[in-house]
């Protein structure tokens, strides 16, 4: 029974040009210098606009693939491949850097807002990109 669920599952992963964009956009992450990391998020808008939470499931199961793969994901990996799919299918996607003081150590997060999306944080919003 649990095979049936499991390949019930991967049938909704059927859109395999989204798959294979995924895929590669990952790996231009993970293979890229940190000097281009940025540039990454600001890929060309072409194409017709996909279902936004499409786009987002297929990320996600990248990146649990990448997971078991042994790739180490950070909050920033996540949301430069999240926003770079989302811009290359023509939605407006931005990614918000920010940080917060905690006893007495400064923290980092990132994350993806699409439009003018108004998301609230324990993190104070320092950049948005693009």
């Amino acid at each position: 029974m649990v095979w049936t669920e499991t390949i019930r599952k991967l049938g909704y992963y059927r859109n395999l040009s989204l798959l294979s964009r995924t895929f590669f956009t990952s790996l231009k992450i993970s293979l890229s210098s940190k000097s281009q990391l940025i540039s990454l998020a600001n890929p060309r808008q072409n194409g017709k606009a996909e279902e936004k939470e499409i786009i987002v499931k297929y990320a996600h199961l990248c990146l649990y693939l990448r997971r078991c793969l042994g790739f180490k994901d950070s909050c920033l990996t996540s949301s430069l491949l999240l926003c770079s799919l989302l811009r290359q299918y023509g939605i407006d996607a931005r990614v918000n850097f920010s940080a917060k003081k905690d006893n007495e150590k400064m923290a980092g997060h990132c994350w993806v807002s699409v439009g003018d999306e108004k998301i609230s944080s324990d993190y104070e919003l320092i950049f948005r990109y693009p």
